[in-house]
């Protein structure tokens, strides 16, 4: 059988030829799955932050400081890995995964850490929460 793409034409033209169009089609669609993760992953950081910050939620002292540095080396992670395998022939499904990689590891190791700091604290805040509604305070409770 005869094949439609000419082997001899440029350096990604045989890694293309050897994928199936089935597996294709898969690694397109996890790519995506992995982009809708990075969003909602995203977006929990972010209210986690935004509630931290105007106190209706405990945060950590450095937060603020570490919103602004860990932005930077996760970005500039990401498109050194996408730079190298852009300049070496790859699919731009596989480029756009290793983009996601580091956002994905930042994005997810952000929100564990917030939300152990909110499961850590939150219950102290809720106790403070119900005596305040009740009208006690510490020494009333104890």
């Amino acid at each position: 059988m005869p094949r439609a793409i000419p082997l001899n034409k440029g350096s990604q033209w045989p890694y293309i030829a050897t994928v199936r169009p089935e597996r294709l089609a898969l690694e397109v669609w996890a790519t995506g799955l992995q982009a809708a993760w990075l969003v909602a992953e995203s977006h929990s950081v972010i209210s986690h932050r935004v509630m931290g910050l105007s106190g209706l939620a405990p945060r950590g002292k450095d937060e603020v400081s570490r919103m602004f540095v860990e932005k930077g080396t996760a970005f500039s992670a990401a498109a050194i890995a996408g730079a190298l395998l852009a300049l070496s022939g790859r699919r731009p499904d596989e480029v756009w995964r290793a983009m996601m990689q580091p956002l994905r590891y930042t994005t997810g190791r952000n929100l564990r850490r917030l939300e152990r700091i909110r499961n850590l604290h939150g219950g102290q805040r809720r106790a403070a929460r119900a005596r305040l509604a009740a009208g006690m305070t510490r020494r009333d409770s104890a």
